[in-house]
């Protein structure tokens, strides 16, 4: 009997490795994810997956391609009731289901998501680089840190911090803030900077959902305010709004104005592309606009650079006064590319 006892538990753990094998799609397209009867875009659409759906993938199948400047291969996958094909550029993988599960209790919904404060750290900028690289370098062995100084004035002096490789660059920011003699780091994944405007108290960069994922990187501002640094999801200069032939949003249309008082209101409105059929189809990117409306936002920050204020409005029911200011304001001015 006993062989029967070790043919049973082989069995038990084989199966019970092969389930911690599985890997994971999670849809992070705004407007969803056009799921095909086939691995390309010339397979007919089954149906358009809403965003944060989630389900196994059976198979990966190459060779990786590019689809509207995004890198990913097709994934065959199947959820609780529907089996088809993704593009994985507008997904995240995840490698076992404790991930997946981890985003889940992470999810927000699609619309403005306030304010982000930068976390104090205990760590001096030897200490936050090295564990920087530490994060990467057991994916990618050849990684070497590098900080540059890219902003140093009376209030604060900011490093950006990269791990550097022939084919990668990470990278986050480490700021000092003189006067509190204090250390911060941003409380988002990673800030890839990009520009300083505003007279370098606004720091435009890039947030990275995840690296090697394909996933779109998020435009953000960080504003350096005398007692406070914080981010918000918004891009510094006007968007408009468009479509890809996938169904899901490329851009939203976004405004930010800075008025006569110095205070800060954007305009952010978030489209819904997956119910038009022209957004399907190839080349559908060049002449789809988006025409129903998932959300319309006005953000009011007063005294952005000191204590500030944020409130959030409706369309709908934004005061008057504070659309006026808006409509007279002006276009931030960049002051220092850091390209």
């Amino acid at each position: 009997m006993k062989p029967v006892y070790l043919i049973t538990i082989f069995l038990l753990i084989s199966c019970h490795l092969f389930q911690k094998e599985k890997k994971y799609f999670e849809i992070i397209a705004k407007s969803g994810l056009i799921l095909r009867s086939g691995p390309g875009q010339n397979y007919n659409k089954i149906t358009t997956l809403p965003i944060n759906t989630s389900g196994i993938i059976n198979e990966f199948i190459g060779p990786t391609t590019y689809i509207q400047g995004k890198k990913g291969l097709w994934l065959k996958v199947e959820t609780e009731q529907l089996n088809g094909y993704i593009f994985s550029g507008f997904a995240i993988i995840h490698e076992n289901i404790e991930s997946l599960n981890q985003s889940r209790n992470y999810k927000s919904f699609p619309k403005f998501k306030g304010i982000f404060p930068f976390t104090n750290s205990d760590l001096t900028k030897e200490e936050f680089t090295k564990q920087f690289l530490e994060k990467f370098i057991v994916f990618e062995s050849d990684l070497t840190p590098e900080t540059k100084i890219i902003l140093d004035n009376d209030l604060y002096k900011i490093d950006l911090i990269s791990a550097k490789s022939e084919y990668s660059d990470y990278q986050t920011i480490f700021v000092l803030n003189k006067k509190e003699k204090l250390n911060y780091i941003p409380d988002i994944k990673n800030l890839h900077p990009t520009s300083l405007a505003e007279n370098s108290k606004i720091i435009t960069g890039l947030e990275y959902t995840c690296y090697n994922c394909c996933a779109m990187p998020t435009d953000t501002i960080g504003i350096l305010a005398e007692n406070k640094i914080y981010t918000l999801p918004i891009p510094l200069n006007d968007t408009l709004a468009s479509c890809d032939f996938e169904g899901q949003v490329k851009k939203d249309f976004s405004q930010l104005r800075i008025t006569n008082k110095n205070e800060i209101i954007i305009h952010k409105t978030i489209y819904d592309c997956s119910t038009d059929p022209k957004c399907s189809q190839a080349g559908a990117e060049n002449n789809c606009k988006p025409t129903k409306v998932f959300s319309d936002t006005f953000i009011l920050i007063e005294n952005p650079y000191s204590n500030p204020n944020v409130f959030e409005f409706d369309a709908s029911v934004v005061p008057k006064n504070i659309l006026m200011q808006f409509k007279t304001g002006r276009a931030a001015i960049t002051n220092k590319n850091l390209d």
